[in-house]
């Protein structure tokens, strides 16, 4: 399982909604609000050495 790294939810990465790859590394996105908040401002979201920060943002 990977987890959305803008949500923290736990992905099942055939059943993601969007995936990106960011510095080499594949993130995998569960719906089109975390797709633009990550693409918004991805290093939010990463730790520079490519790994996931499992979940940055809530939203209510």
């Amino acid at each position: 399982m990977d987890r959305d790294p803008v949500c923290g939810r736990k992905m099942n990465r055939n059943k993601a909604y969007f995936t990106i790859e960011y510095n080499g590394r594949r993130y995998y996105l569960c719906c089109p609000l975390c797709q633009a908040e990550f693409e918004k401002d991805p290093e939010r979201y990463v730790v520079k050495t490519g790994k996931k920060t499992g979940g940055g943002k809530r939203r209510s």
